[in-house]
């Protein structure tokens, strides 16, 4: 009666344990559920920051080799047109990019461009290298590309026959052109870009023929601009006021000497400043008849004379624009650095440093590149002979190998539960065949719910270890980790309440005296609702269990 007693109390004593030891379980399942929130809060804001830091330091390596791959290619396009490169000139040239790029608005590949142009337009590649930092200042002062800017001063340099073999008397010319077109800009209504086409319209080609320097024909342009002549129109107009003075004078010659009107002077043109005061004195205070018969005696023709009226009076103009040309020596560079803020200055230092900077990870870029084209040529040779069904058998293959291994993985599992409670099942049939095991209720079927039950917590400790491997590959979210410790504290905490609703249902100390009177009787049990108490907290945890589990008959 004492064993059975012990057996009994042991029994009741395990319930309560058990029921003790869920409750800690499922605060302990809820503080984790919080733990972990908190826990991956902190460790997603760690991860963010080290991503973040990843992310940026990938970016700024991807910049880095983007910048210098765009120059590379850039230089290499203008490159492509030059002849006599050489490693030191090929050095020289990325030099001047990009020193250039450091002092200008223009970035190294927009410089490294600019050879390029310099190149079409004739220049060898020593006069392209001391060219590019006049061209980029011009581009900058008079606010167009350099493309633009390469085509205006060197067609202008072209026009006036200011070009030299010397790579050093020709920059001294370029930087003169530009800076004597950048000061008429600021002299007059008219800008860079109009004074150069000007130039190249006529102008320059008949100052070259006459002799006229470069400053005093674009103070006479400046003045024609003032009266709205501009652009193309100011270079023809030039050119025939000038073809017409000196034609004229050759075919009434009488006439000018008349008149009192001098165009040569032993042989050469007077400066045009002069020629149009004689003009503008000797027609001064005549009527307008008079200067009209005048002027048509000299041979002039209404058609010709238009421009040439434009000017009349604007001696000393043009002479005091032309003496503040001559003095127009680094008007370029100056303005093209106050163009810049101090802002634009430090970003276009460090644009060039950057530049440098990716030029030199090329061999990184050069190695993506050969790498990729390895690859390309490897994927061509194994597609020559490749079938759309070489494909299908491939891809059928892999659907297979998944299908197998996942059926494999099932059974394997299955297999390993089956194992786990089959040492329960047999010790539980066993002892429920016997005399002992029937007087305390200990059946077939109450030993299928205990296997139920043990089933039912592994299956919670396999999802709780899915739940766990899901947090740890960032399977979930940080709102999903306080779920899945809830959803596994409240599972616990249902089977906790359905054993103390049965465990509640009998007061444990009538148990035990049922059971010793049960022994008392010699196992001749009339209480069955009392014994079957076992039975019951075990019974009501039923849960099918995969597979099944055998029942001994």
């Amino acid at each position: 009666m004492g064993a059975i007693a012990n057996i009994g109390v042991s029994v009741t004593a395990r319930v309560s344990k058990f029921l003790k030891g869920m409750k800690r379980a499922r605060r302990s399942l809820k503080g984790f559920g919080t733990a972990v929130a908190n826990a991956g809060r902190m460790l997603k804001t760690m991860a963010l920051g080290a991503a973040g830091f990843a992310v940026a330091g990938g970016l700024a390596f991807a910049k880095l080799l983007g910048a210098g791959e765009r120059f590379n290619r850039a230089m290499n396009k203008s490159q492509a047109i030059m002849t006599g490169l050489t490693k030191v000139l090929r050095d020289d040239m990325q030099k001047a990019a990009f020193d250039t790029a450091r002092v200008t608005v223009f970035t190294s590949e927009q410089v490294a461009e600019a050879f390029f142009f310099l190149a079409s337009a004739g220049l060898s590649v020593k006069k392209s290298i001391a060219a590019l930092p006049a061209v980029a200042q011009f581009a900058q002062a008079g606010m167009f590309d350099l493309g633009l800017a390469t085509s205006l001063l060197t067609d202008a340099q072209s026009a006036m026959g200011l070009k030299s073999k010397d790579a050093a008397k020709n920059l001294e010319n370029m930087v003169r052109v530009s800076d004597v077109l950048v000061k008429a800009n600021r002299l007059a209504d008219q800008t860079v870009e109009q004074f150069s086409e000007a130039l190249t319209t006529k102008a320059a080609a008949s100052a070259r023929f006459y002799g006229i320097s470069l400053e005093e024909v674009v103070a006479v342009l400046a003045v024609f601009a003032d009266q709205n002549v501009k652009g193309s129109l100011g270079g023809t107009a030039f050119a025939i006021v000038i073809r017409d003075l000196t034609t004229k004078l050759i075919k009434n010659k009488e006439a000018f000497k008349k008149a009192g009107i001098a165009i040569f002077d032993k042989g050469a043109l007077r400066p045009v400043a002069d020629i149009i005061r004689n003009i503008t004195q000797k027609l001064s205070g005549l009527s307008v008849e008079a200067k009209k018969t005048k002027i048509l005696d000299l041979g002039f023709t209404d058609k010709s004379s238009a421009f040439l009226m434009t000017l009349l009076g604007s001696g000393d103009k043009i002479q005091k624009i032309m003496d503040s040309l001559m003095g127009a020596g680094g008007t370029t560079k100056s303005v093209a650095s106050k163009q810049m803020t101090f802002l634009q200055k430090g970003l276009a230092k460090v644009e060039a440093e950057i530049t440098r900077l990716g030029r030199t990870a090329s061999p990184v870029t050069d190695a993506i590149g050969i790498g990729l084209g390895e690859a390309a040529d490897a994927l061509r040779d194994f597609t020559k002979e490749l079938t759309p069904r070489d494909v299908i058998e491939f891809l059928r293959k892999v659907l297979n190998f998944v299908d197998i291994f996942a059926r494999e993985v099932n059974i394997r599992f299955h297999e390993l539960g089956r194992a786990i409670v089959s040492q329960f099942v047999d010790a539980g049939l066993a002892l429920a065949n016997t005399s002992l095991g029937k007087s305390m209720g200990i059946t077939v079927a109450g030993m299928q719910g205990g296997v139920d039950f043990v089933s039912e917590l592994g299956g919670d400790i396999v999802d709780m270890r899915a739940n766990l491997r899901r947090l740890t590959t960032g399977g979930t979210t940080m709102s999903g980790a306080r779920l899945i410790g809830d959803t596994v504290a409240d599972k616990m905490l249902a089977r906790e309440d359905r054993l103390g609703l049965v465990a509640r249902q009998e007061n444990t100390k009538a148990v035990v005296d049922r059971f010793d009177k049960a022994v008392s009787k010699k196992l001749k049990v009339k209480d069955v609702d009392s014994i079957s108490i076992l039975t019951n907290i075990l019974s009501v945890l039923k849960v099918a269990v995969p597979g099944g589990v055998p029942v001994a008959q």
